[in-house]
């Protein structure tokens, strides 16, 4: 039997993919991965970051002739897209980028075949397990407080529960749980840590923390934190703008990459990273393909341009800024933050929080009345 030619080979698969809409090759033969994306032309792209657009310039620049169409869209927001999307049969996007604070992207999407997990063989070795099932991280983050370094040599703040203290009143800076899913899954974190938010409230005021029947002190921090007056912002730029920029000593809550402001805009801002019991819970930054993608191939190429290269460059490097880790083990710390595994932090419990996600809400909801 003669050999078959290479190019008629990937001819062939190339066809396969355009047909059945699936990968050409095993994700190690990145050639014709590429070569079967240029003829699919684009990929579109669903982000909750807006970062997604630095993404989209260097990726276009690094494979001309595929065009990335981007949409920059909260996260409960692209999760409701992507669902009424599915429900109608309509196959538009290729690639979700989004955090799952309240679960319904690993418990809902994932489990209901809406999305499928990717990760490129050659990366396989350097992601720990928890960063690449049951979805492919991108980065971790967290969402923490801020303060002013203009106003405080060291954080005015060592336990969540000074948020709760007179002195703060009025004075605490963050989005709406209801509209945020990262500042949710803070809350529902501490509720799934009450034993350790009850020992933080012994150690800061001195005696035991009393709760009402059927709660615990995680959902007494947030009855006390709502009495407190917390003033809501639209996003985490608007808290920590508020925090550096007033001369009224104020507390924001936003996600930990917002510290790139201090560069970008000369915010005199820093996390209170030995905050207790925990700086908070992680929040993973997800990437995957739409199970039905219509551009698999070009999805394929801009999910690994996407996770980027061992200096923490190529698409990641609108990722690698103070306060966002990467998956990958091969790449260091971010500039101006701790190690991660010096830092203090809740690991996020997609299952816990998709059980638990919407009576969390709902307290918050009932508590605000």
């Amino acid at each position: 039997m003669q050999p078959v030619h290479k190019g008629i080979c990937v001819f062939l698969l190339l066809m396969v993919a355009l047909v059945g809409f699936t990968l050409v090759v095993s994700a190690n033969d990145w050639d014709a991965i590429e070569e079967a994306a240029r003829a699919e032309g684009k990929v579109v792209v669903y982000s909750f970051s807006s970062r997604i657009m630095d993404v989209k310039q260097t990726f276009e620049e690094a494979y001309p002739g595929i065009t990335v169409e981007a949409s920059n869209l909260k996260s409960y927001d692209l999760v409701e897209k992507v669902d009424r999307e599915h429900a109608a049969g309509i196959r538009n996007a290729d690639v979700i980028f989004i955090s799952d604070g309240e679960g319904s992207v690993i418990g809902d999407l994932l489990q209901r075949g809406v999305i499928k997990n990717f990760v490129p063989d050659d990366l396989v070795d350097l992601l720990p397990e928890d960063r690449r099932e049951p979805l492919l991280t991108v980065f971790t983050q967290a969402n923490v407080p801020y303060y002013n370094t203009s106003l405080f040599e060291e954080s005015p703040v060592d336990s969540w529960w000074d948020l709760t203290r007179p002195e703060w009143k009025g004075r605490i800076l963050m989005s709406d749980p209801l509209s945020s899913a990262e500042t949710l899954g803070m809350f529902i974190a501490m509720v799934q840590h009450a034993d350790e938010m009850a020992a933080a409230y012994k150690a800061e005021f001195g005696e035991e923390i009393v709760t009402r029947k059927g709660e615990n002190a995680g959902h007494e921090f947030m009855r006390r934190l709502i009495d407190n007056d917390p003033v809501f912002v639209k996003s985490g730029s608007n808290a920590v703008d508020g925090v550096g920029k007033g001369d009224i000593p104020m507390i924001g809550l936003a996600s930990s990459p917002k510290l790139r402001e201090v560069n970008q805009k000369g915010l005199s801002i820093t996390v209170a990273w030995d905050i207790a019991p925990a700086l908070g819970v992680t929040t993973k930054a997800y990437v995957a393909m739409m199970a039905d993608t219509p551009n698999p191939n070009a999805a394929a190429l801009l999910v690994r341009w996407m996770m980027g290269d061992s200096e923490g460059g190529q698409g990641y490097a609108p990722f690698h800024v103070p306060g966002s880790w990467s998956s990958r083990s091969d790449v260091g710390a971010p500039p101006d933050s701790p190690a991660f595994e010096d830092v203090v932090i809740w690991s996020e419990d997609p299952a816990y929080v998709w059980v638990n996600g919407m009576q969390v809400r709902d307290f918050w909801m009932s508590a605000f009345k």
